[in-house]
């Protein structure tokens, strides 16, 4: 029984027990810091970069070059109906209201190849596979904005969508299939996984020649 007693009362080693049991967690909640730290970074790149792409886009020839065709045609409006409002004038302003221009990586007719140099500043392993960039006249109910005959055609709205899916550092091999999340909507189409998708959306008043703000 006293070598019983003594057995119970010895703590030699209990340290490195504690420690066996206690440093896996420590090192989990230190590693599940850092990456939150490097998910929050990469949001905030994503949204920067989405800000300087809707920048340029505002400033500069549309990426689409059907839209640059479009606005570059004297035929997008009715002879006789200059200054008149696009609103009450049928037909009167190309392109029609509520047209979309959809570019993206590969897409015939859009050019990424001064847009994505621009967003990589703020995001430099951003993708051109990564981006899209939607130019969208006003509908009906907003449309008094422009006139027959203004120079560079209608206000535009232009969109700026980024869908990067995030890379964990350390986690990435730890992390089942199973419990990715599906895409959200800004990344619709893509496989499950976290993303960090960021909009920028702005409203051009009138293109400039290519060069310009860069």
């Amino acid at each position: 029984m006293r070598q019983i007693r003594m057995t119970l009362r010895d703590t030699a080693g209990a340290a490195m027990v504690e420690m066996a049991i206690v440093l896996p967690l420590v090192l989990l909640l230190t590693v599940g810091a850092i990456e939150i730290g490097l998910f929050l970074f990469q949001a905030n790149a994503a949204t920067k970069a989405a800000q300087l792409g809707a920048r340029w886009a505002v400033v500069n020839q549309p990426v689409s070059t059907t839209l640059r065709t479009d606005l570059a045609s004297i035929g997008w409006w009715v002879p006789d109906t200059i200054g008149e409002s696009c609103e009450i004038v049928a037909g009167g302003c190309k392109p029609a209201p509520g047209t979309s221009y959809i570019c993206k990586s590969g897409t015939v007719g859009c050019d990424f190849s001064q847009i994505i140099p621009q967003m990589q500043r703020a995001f430099p392993t951003l993708q051109a596979s990564e981006v899209t960039v939607t130019y969208q006249t006003f509908d009906s109910s907003e449309y008094a904005l422009g006139f027959v005959g203004r120079p560079g055609g209608p206000p535009v709205r232009v969109t700026v969508t980024i869908c990067k899916r995030l890379q964990f550092t350390f986690l990435d091999g730890f992390i089942p299939a199973f419990i990715n999340p599906p895409p959200p909507p800004e990344c619709s189409g893509q496989p499950d996984g976290f993303y960090t998708p960021a909009t920028t959306r702005l409203t051009s008043e009138s293109f400039g020649p290519p060069g310009v703000g860069t």
